[in-house]
């Protein structure tokens, strides 16, 4: 089990590869095909990790988006990296 140092949240190896597994059969379902890319905004914490891994594992590609950015800043990202989601 391996715990996070700033949010103090737990997980084990099953807990982890279930969230990844998830994220990637959610985003399928959704509608989205294997090389869509997907842009993630989300701090350094280990749920970003999971949800790179979840994105990976359903046959996205996953960029990452400073969330300090303002609020027009990732909309001229879609056009520069045409992502098919956003997730904040």
């Amino acid at each position: 089990m391996q715990e996070c140092g700033i949010n103090g949240k737990k997980y084990t190896f099953a807990q982890a590869k279930d969230a990844t597994s998830y994220i990637g059969r959610s985003l399928r379902n959704m509608g989205l095909k294997k090389g869509d890319v997907i842009a993630l905004v989300a701090p350094n914490y280990p749920d970003t990790v999971l949800s790179c891994l979840g994105i990976s594992s359903g046959g996205f590609i996953v960029t990452t988006v400073n969330p300090m950015y303002t609020a027009g800043k990732p909309f001229y990202f879609k056009h520069a990296i045409l992502f098919e989601i956003y997730i904040k």
